[in-house]
């Protein structure tokens, strides 16, 4: 309870061990980590803890019964959390690129179980489902059809999500609610297939993007890639295919048990990997009438990235932010500068009791306010004009309101930034549509309209924000 104390800001009179971390207490898996792993440097002689094990605490409580269930360190396992995560001074940064690689080695085999239950979760009168389906069928597995947001069933063996070419965000996310109500029974098969198939040209798009695809439709790769972390027991793949792989050649590749990412077309069989390289162009230099809209740009890693490009003359920024717009602290809060601090502050002001989450809430909303203000003072200070406007990239109309006002006021938007995300991690199967929507779309959707809001800007340059879960899973 000390370090929970320590980490959250909370007093220690006000946790009680059956808090949930998440609900009562604002918890999340960051923060998670950051308490398991001070709890292990003040006694190292407690075990590390599984990925799934860390995934499922849910109250403080919990978190004493998962470290005191082994009175010695396990053997460490592949899918064990290191939580020693905070980087080294002056550790280097290595730059990686996804590279495309032919697959020539035999590999593995495992077909899925003959009489086995396989769920095809695609789009209605799609040809290539309706040809895996019958193929697994003449392969002696039991293959059904289903609807994107229906439930897979049970028993299960295997789930194959075929995506459309022309895929659509409504597919994606119901395609993966079909998916994760099977997690359960397909964990139980302990020798299951999860697959995701995208066809976008047989390379995920690194070559070139296939005739009417959307980009949107390798979404669900990165769900694959996390199930592989989070289901030991089932084989997981995401596939990407041409226009001309056969249901035949599919269902050989749904056999296979590796590489996680493959991709199949006329050239052959691919996979793809990630290669250090260092960065020999000439860097993108900016110019003094470049005026720059940035979304999450004013915390977090995008407002580093703007301060360091401010530094370039006369160049200007339209900043979107969640947070509200700088204003003036209530005078209570002069003089409190630690997360401690603040919550007790709020707690002792507030006219009826608050719960911690509550008092966190506040104490976030303080800190958020602080940190944009500094940000900008920081920006400013380094030269450049600035805009900065509370908007909700998901919401085109406000997007397009606030560059035109940019636009008006700074001039033609040069460059685009899209650095505004939400973090809500949860395991698969407690991920709420809710939760999986807010992360989504603020990407998906946020891009969208910023693409759409400066489409008749003469754009020099775009740069994409993204997470490493969708290229590795997590």
């Amino acid at each position: 309870l000390e370090v929970v104390a320590e980490k959250t800001g909370y007093p220690v009179d006000m946790l009680e061990l059956s808090m949930s971390l998440d609900a009562d207490l604002g918890i999340d898996s960051i923060k998670r980590v950051e308490i398991l792993s001070a709890i292990q440097d003040r006694m190292p002689e407690l075990p590390q803890l599984e990925a799934e094990v860390l995934g499922q605490l849910r109250t403080l409580a919990d978190v004493i019964n998962a470290l005191g269930n082994t009175t010695s360190t396990p053997e460490p396992k592949l899918n064990t959390v290191s939580l020693q995560t905070a980087p080294q001074p002056n550790e280097p940064i290595i730059r990686q690129v996804v590279r495309v690689t032919p697959l020539t080695e035999t590999r593995t085999s495992r077909p899925i179980r003959k009489g086995g239950r396989a769920a095809v979760i695609s789009a209605s009168e799609d040809a290539l489902a309706a040809n895996v389906i019958a193929e697994l069928e003449r392969r002696g597995v039991n293959a059904v059809a289903v609807a994107p947001g229906n439930a897979c069933g049970a028993p299960l063996d295997a789930i194959v999500v075929i995506t459309p070419q022309a895929a659509t965000d409504d597919f994606v996310k119901k395609a993966f609610a079909s998916a994760q109500s099977g997690a359960e029974a397909l964990r139980r098969s302990k020798k299951g297939v999860l697959a995701t198939v995208s066809r976008l040209g047989g390379a995920f798009a690194f070559e070139s993007l296939a005739e009417q695809a959307n980009p949107v439709a390798g979404a669900l790769a990165g769900f694959a890639k996390t199930a592989s972390h989070e289901w030991r027991d089932v084989t997981c793949r995401a596939i990407d295919i041409d226009s001309n792989i056969s249901a035949d050649a599919l269902c050989d590749e749904l056999e296979r048990t590796s590489p996680i990412e493959v991709g199949l077309s006329e050239r052959g069989t691919v996979a793809l990997e990630l290669a250090e390289e260092a960065l020999e162009r000439e860097p993108f230099a900016f110019r003094p009438d470049d005026v720059i809209v940035v979304s999450g740009g004013a915390r977090g890693v995008t407002a580093e990235v703007v301060e360091t490009i401010a530094q370039s003359p006369g160049v200007s920024f339209l900043l979107l932010g969640r947070s509200e717009e700088p204003k003036a602290e209530e005078v209570w809060l002069a003089g409190l500068t630690t997360e401690a601090e603040i919550k007790q502050a709020i707690a002792k002001q507030s006219a009826s009791k608050l719960t911690p989450r509550e008092i966190g809430e506040q104490c976030n909303r303080i800190l958020a306010q602080r940190e944009l203000a500094n940000n900008l003072e920081r920006i400013r200070n380094a030269g450049a004009r600035v805009l900065y406007r509370a908007v909700d990239v998901t919401e085109p109309a406000a997007v397009i309101d606030a560059v035109a006002t940019a636009r008006e006021e700074l001039g033609p938007i040069t460059t685009l930034i899209h650095g505004a995300g939400v973090l809500a991690d949860l395991l698969i199967e407690d991920k709420t549509a809710e939760l999986f929507d807010r992360v989504y779309d603020t990407k998906v959707l946020g891009l969208r309209a910023l693409l759409d809001a400066t489409a008749s800007d003469p754009l020099r340059a775009s740069v994409l924000f993204s997470s490493y879960t969708g290229r590795v899973g997590r």
